[in-house]
C-alpha cells in the first residue's frame, strides 16, 4: 500500500502486490497487512483506525470499491482497459446514487476470496468450487425463506455436497437497514432448559431457543424437549418489518445417524447430526457493500462434530454417558475413559456419507497449498484439530476420519 498521508482525508487505494483489498466476511478476518515481510515485500500496512475514521464514508467506498474491482480484475485476467473502464462505471454511480451494483461473478468471486482467506478454515483449499445463489430481488420474509429452501434443497440433492453462498440484497451503504438471519447457522438444535441447571439439546443454542420460545411462542414439532429438535428460521428482510418465524420442512434437512460398527450401545444413544453446516450470522464485505444476510455451508469433518459438538463440555457433553455405554469406569481418569470414549465417537460411522480424510486433509495443507496460505495466514490450531494429532494407536480413530462431500480414494 502506499504511504499514507494522514493530513488527508481520502486514502490511497491498496498496491499491494498479492491484491489485498476489501473483500471478507465478518466476523472472521480477512486480508493482513504488514505482519510479516513475507507477507508483504513492499510495506503494506494496515489502515490506521483514526485515519480510517476520518475518512469521508463516499471516499471510502469508491476507495474500497476500486480496491475490489482492481482485485476482480487482476485475479480474473481481465484486461486494465475494461477494468478502469469498470471502475469508472462504478465510481461514477455512487457519485450520482451513493451506491453501486455487483455483477454476479463479481460476488462470486469476492465470496471466494473471502474463504480463501480465512485463516481458521481447514476446507478453504477448494474456495474455487464455491458458488453464489444471487437472492439480492427478494423483498419479503417469505422470499427470503423460499430462498434459503432453494439453499438446502441443492445442497441435498447433488451427488456431493457443494458449496454454496446465498447472497441477499447489500445494506444501504451509511443506513442499517439491511436484511437479517437470526439464526447462527440454519440448521441447528434446540437448547431447553430442564430442571436446575439440566439443558436438554445444545447448550450453545439456549438463549436463542429461550428468544423464539418467548417472542414467537415455538414448541418443538414432537410436543417436548428433546435432544434434536431442529430450531425454526427467524427471517427479517428489512428493520422496519418485524421478523416471521418458519419451520425447515423435512426435504431440507440432511440428519445423519451415528453408529459404531463394534459397539452397537453407541447406537442405542440415537445419536444424530445434520450434514450441512450454513452459517448465516456473518456479513459479507465487497468492495464497500456490506450483505448482511449471506448464508454459507461447506462441508463437516468428523472432528467437528464426534469430538467438539458431542465432546465439549460446553456443549452435548456426551463423554460419560459414551463410557457408560462402553462399560468404561469413568469414576477414575486412570481408566482413560474420556480418551477411549472420545476415540470410540470418531469411529463411529457416519451413514449415508462417508469418506476416508485423514490422508486427503493432510496432503490439502501441505506443499504448495501451504506455501500460498502462507502469505494469508494460518491458525494452525484451527487448520489441524486435535483429533489429527492422535497416532495410529487410537484404534484406526485417524484413518477413518468423515469429511462430507470429498472421498479420497485407497
Amino acid at each position: 500500500m502506499a504511504d499514507e498521508d494522514e493530513s488527508s482525508n481520502v486514502l490511497p487505494v491498496s498496491r499491494c502486490p498479492f491484491g489485498h483489498g476489501t473483500a471478507t466476511v465478518d466476523p472472521y478476518p480477512g486480508y493482513i497487512h504488514g505482519k510479516h515481510p513475507a507477507v508483504c515485500p513492499r510495506g503494506c500496512v494496515p489502515l490506521k483506525a483514526d485515519v480510517s475514521k476520518a475518512e469521508a464514508p463516499k471516499d471510502k467506498l469508491k476507495r474500497e470499491a476500486t480496491e475490489f474491482i482492481e482485485l476482480y480484475g487482476k485475479e480474473n485476467k481481465v484486461s486494465e482497459e475494461d477494468t478502469m473502464r469498470r471502475v469508472a462505471e462504478v465510481l461514477e454511480s455512487i457519485e450520482s446514487t451513493g451506491t453501486y451494483t455487483h455483477t454476479i461473478d463479481e460476488i462470486r468471486h469476492g465470496a471466494r476470496v473471502s474463504w480463501r482467506n480465512a485463516p481458521k478454515c481447514i476446507n478453504r483449499k477448494f474456495y474455487n468450487t464455491l458458488d453464489v445463489i444471487d437472492a439480492r430481488e427478494a423483498t419479503t420474509n417469505e422470499q427470503m425463506f423460499e430462498a434459503i429452501k432453494t439453499h438446502l434443497k441443492r445442497g441435498i440433492g447433488a451427488d456431493h455436497i457443494p458449496v454454496l453462498m446465498t447472497v441477499f440484497r447489500p445494506q444501504t451503504p451509511g443506513m442499517d437497514d439491511g436484511p437479517r438471519i437470526w439464526n447462527s447457522q440454519l440448521i441447528r438444535y434446540a437448547g431447553h432448559r430442564g430442571n436446575g441447571e439440566e439443558v436438554i439439546g445444545d447448550p450453545a443454542e439456549l438463549n436463542f431457543t429461550d428468544t423464539v420460545k418467548k417472542y414467537f411462542s415455538w414448541v418443538p414439532k414432537s410436543g417436548s424437549p428433546g435432544m434434536f429438535d431442529c430450531l425454526p428460521l427467524v427471517l427479517q428482510i428489512d428493520p422496519k418489518q418485524p421478523p416471521s418465524i418458519f419451520e425447515l420442512p423435512e426435504e431440507c434437512l440432511l440428519e445423519v445417524p451415528i453408529h459404531h460398527p463394534n459397539v452397537p450401545e453407541i447406537s442405542s444413544l440415537r445419536l444424530k447430526w445434520y450434514g450441512i453446516p450454513a452459517v448465516s450470522n456473518i456479513t459479507l464485505d465487497l468492495g464497500g457493500l456490506h450483505y448482511t444476510a449471506a448464508p454459507f455451508n461447506g462441508w463437516y469433518m468428523v472432528t467437528e462434530i464426534a469430538t467438539r459438538n458431542f465432546g465439549d463440555e460446553s456443549r452435548y457433553n456426551l463423554l460419560p454417558k459414551i463410557a457408560e455405554a462402553m462399560g468404561i469406569d469413568s469414576s477414575t481418569e486412570e481408566t482413560l475413559w474420556r480418551d477411549h470414549a472420545l476415540a470410540a465417537v470418531n469411529f463411529g460411522r457416519v451413514v449415508l456419507i462417508q469418506a476416508r480424510a485423514r490422508e486427503h486433509c493432510r496432503s490439502s495443507h501441505g506443499g504448495g497449498f501451504v506455501r500460498s496460505m502462507a502469505r494469508r495466514g494460518v491458525e494452525k490450531s484451527w487448520i489441524l484439530p486435535r483429533q489429527l494429532e492422535v497416532d495410529h494407536s487410537t484404534h484406526g480413530v485417524v484413518d477413518e476420519l468423515h469429511l462430507f462431500g470429498f472421498e479420497q480414494n485407497d
